[in-house]
């Protein structure tokens, strides 16, 4: 396995001279097999680690990034060729195929001593015709679709209380963000001072900022007029000799709560590399409290945008963001102060890779919008993703806290036995949770919004219009080179379930042969599916829409057959059919009030 890249990173132009590149061979690598290498990139003048740093195959779009420490890891073949890029210094070359020792050491040296050869100019015309230049450049920039993963660490008081990670597939478009889909996530959430704190739509929110649209957050140059920039900021140019540029931003005093200051860099190619965003005690962000009693008073908040180059522009492969705010909790009678404050820290990235090699796309609809906490709780895990390994390795920070957290908190979908009623805390934040098929864990009326004269109080409207039963058959690919898994399940939707009838002793009984129905629907695929060998994923895709469709079908089929439920002879001819499949008799569950203790409610 490999993970794509894209080649460019920029930094801050105030970097040492040097750079130290050292890594780990771990096994030998004279074979034709991939090997794992290990490494960090660190900054030969300081020793500090230089995060985000690029590594990539030559010849292919494979490759990695360092992390937060500097540290990094990349599958290679014995013929590949490495080459590492730094903005500011000469790439370096080598193949791996003359590496003789275990460790060693490159030393980068900048293409031109730029320190010693650059211009700065106060307020010159010429970097506002550089932002011109930039954001018709961004604006340009045309749609791209990647995979992306984002990690996301807060800190409250100092102490760890959220530890995100979620996969998702990314359509990129005008330099921005324009959509985030779901893929896979896991989180861990550990109380501090007895409550949490959990970032329920931090993927919204950095979507939806865009460098030339503020969009809720501060604005900045790129999103204002040039007649407007004169007023509220001041300009500085850095030219190097190079032909790289660098425009720095300040907003004028009088308006710093309000605009962002920062930079913005584009190569002697005239590419847009990297836009940094900072600001203290900003008087306007996207973020709000869970609650309309408690109060966040922003303190900074920081986005660092790189870019790279692709086939239809530049797009980003990596945003960088942190934020810090006083958290204010009232704890005196009928909400009101004194109020008890907490110094909330958070750190996060979103990296872009395999561009135009998105996820295959799960096979599940939300019909409510959600945000990636519900997501996260309400579809399956599918491991396998999992097991693939991270885009890139984690930081000792991460190693840190996520050790706490299991330590004093709840780990989700970070252990396979892992179940949503462990996972202390959040039922306060997700007040429904879709079920997933079981023979023991079985569907009740009241798990589903439930009035029966929710339909204007109009009786006359037929049974089959009174309510809608959400369940559907979720299903998800992962292909990594040669390597193809897939995962099933059915699951009954909550939020877009109701039911508008009068409920009876029959109610229950025809929920669940319903969900049992798709169960069955499901292990005939999955039959299919084994009797096939080196399956391909359009071949599971085909088997699923087949399955999927003749589950519609039959749905429509047992509500008839049934007439909505209200036909006890019909829901006793299903469940005679069904049981010897799925193993679960309903009949005996749901009409014989001492079979209750036999099972469990469904979670």
């Amino acid at each position: 396995m490999r993970n794509r890249l894209s080649y460019s990173r920029n930094k801050s132009v105030a970097k040492a001279l040097s750079l130290w590149f050292s890594f780990f061979v771990l096994v030998p690598l004279c074979s034709g097999q991939e090997t794992l290498i290990e490494g960090r990139v660190i900054d030969g003048q300081s020793g500090d680690p230089l995060p985000f740093s690029t590594i990539a195959i030559i010849g292919t779009a494979a490759g990695s990034i360092s992390n937060q420490d500097g540290q990094f890891r990349i599958e290679v073949g014995g013929r590949d060729t490495l080459e590492v890029r730094c903005t500011g210094f000469s790439s370096k070359c080598f193949a791996l195929a003359d590496i003789e020792s275990s460790y060693f050491e490159i030393r980068l040296f900048p293409a031109i001593s730029q320190l010693a050869e650059f211009t700065v100019i106060e307020a010159d015309e010429r970097a506002l015709k550089y932002i011109d230049q930039a954001k018709k450049q961004l604006l340009k920039s045309g749609y791209t679709r990647s995979k992306a993963f984002l990690e996301l660490f807060t800190e409250k008081d100092s102490l760890p209380t959220e530890l995100l990670e979620v996969y998702y597939n990314a359509d990129l478009r005008d330099a921005g963000i324009e959509g985030l889909e779901y893929k896979s996530g896991r989180v861990a959430v550990a109380p501090v001072n007895n409550s949490f704190f959990m970032s329920l739509s931090m993927s919204q929110v950095i979507q939806s900022h865009n460098p030339l649209n503020s969009a809720g957050f501060p604005e900045s140059p790129f999103s204002l007029k040039r007649n407007e920039m004169n007023k509220l900021y001041d300009f500085k140019l850095i030219e190097f000799k190079s032909g790289e540029k660098t425009v720095y931003f300040d907003a004028k005093p009088a308006n710093s709560e309000s605009f962002f200051s920062g930079f913005f860099s584009i190569d002697e190619k005239m590419n847009v590399t990297e836009i940094e965003f900072s600001i203290q005690n900003p008087n306007r962000t996207p973020f709000i409290p869970l609650f309309e009693t408690d109060s966040l008073r922003p303190l900074t908040l920081d986005i660092k945008w790189l870019y790279s180059q692709q086939e239809t522009g530049v797009a980003p492969y990596l945003i960088d963001f942190n934020y810090s705010y006083v958290s204010a909790i009232p704890i005196g009678e009928g909400y009101t102060g004194p109020w008890l404050e907490r110094r909330i820290q958070s750190d996060g990235l979103i990296y872009f890779y395999d561009f135009n090699t998105p996820f295959f796309s799960p096979e599940f609809s939300y019909g409510t919008v959600l945000n990636d906490y519900q997501k996260l709780l309400n579809t399956p895990f599918h491991e396998a993703l999992w097991e693939v390994g991270r885009p890139f390795v984690e930081s000792e920070r991460f190693k840190r806290n996520q050790e706490f957290i299991a330590e004093n908190g709840t780990l989700k979908n970070y252990r396979k036995q892992d179940e949503y009623r462990k996972f202390g805390g959040l039922q306060s934040v997700v007040d429904h949770s879709n079920v997933f098929w079981s023979d023991t864990a079985r569907l009740r009326l009241n798990l589903i919004y439930h009035d029966p004269t929710a339909i204007s109080g109009r009786t006359s409207t037929p049974r089959r219009q009174r309510f809608n039963l959400d369940v559907e058959l979720y299903f998800d690919i992962i292909q990594v080179d040669s390597m193809i898994s897939h995962f099933s399940q059915c699951i009954f939707d909550v939020y877009d379930s109701y039911y508008a009838l009068e409920s009876d002793s029959l109610t229950d009984l025809f929920l669940n042969l319903h969900f049992d129905l798709c169960e069955v629907e499901r292990r005939k695929m999955e039959g299919s599916i084994a009797s096939i060998d080196d399956i391909s994923p359009k071949e599971l895709l085909n088997l699923y829409e087949l399955s999927s469709k003749r589950f519609n079908r039959a749905t429509e089929r047992y509500f008839r057959d049934t007439d909505s439920g209200s036909s006890l002879r019909a829901l006793e001819k299903y469940n005679e059919e069904l049981m010897p499949v799925t193993g679960v008799n309903n009949v005996e569950l749901f009409l014989f009030p001492d079979a209750q203790e036999l099972f469990q409610e469904g979670n």
